[in-house]
């Protein structure tokens, strides 16, 4: 370790806000505007980047049904694939009619509590780093006052 004691500074977390780009229109079934139309079916949209582990873990949870049906969506599913999100049970006309904007805060509020975890652990990280730095300063300190001198015969 260096004599040099540095203290680095916390900056929040830069999370890019979890989006949807779009549907992937060549997943949807061939049928679509035909009589032989399913009424509701899979819709595949393309996330604007691939979601974090715990991000998945809560656009496909409970909470996010829970919402979903007290929305009046007590149907649909979300799933996470990749980089798609998969909205089973729906259909275009559904989307359109406000569950598109119900699925855009399901993933913004998702963004938001995963960035505002990272920003705690990062934060007890950086405070941790402080505090040992502290330390380890004192440590140089106290061991700079340590002379190996051989003592004068009187």
């Amino acid at each position: 370790m260096s004599d040099t004691v540095k203290q680095s500074e916390y900056t929040p977390s830069a999370h890019p806000d979890l989006q949807l780009t779009g549907i992937l229109t060549t997943a949807l079934p061939m049928s679509l505007g035909t009589k032989d139309a399913p009424e509701r079916y899979t819709v595949p949209a393309i996330f604007s980047r691939r979601p974090l582990p715990r991000e998945v873990v809560l656009i496909e949870g409970s909470a996010t049904h829970g919402r979903l049906s007290a929305a009046g969506f007590e149907h649909v599913a979300l799933k996470v694939v990749d980089r798609r999100l998969e909205i089973e049970h729906t259909s275009l006309a559904e989307l359109k009619s406000g569950l598109a904007a119900q699925v855009a805060a399901v993933l913004h509020e998702a963004s938001e509590l995963v960035a505002e975890q990272d920003d705690i652990r990062m934060a007890d990280l950086q405070a941790f780093t402080d505090r040992e730095t502290e330390r380890y300063a004192l440590v140089v300190a106290a061991s700079s006052e340590i002379d190996f001198v051989r003592p004068s015969s009187s």
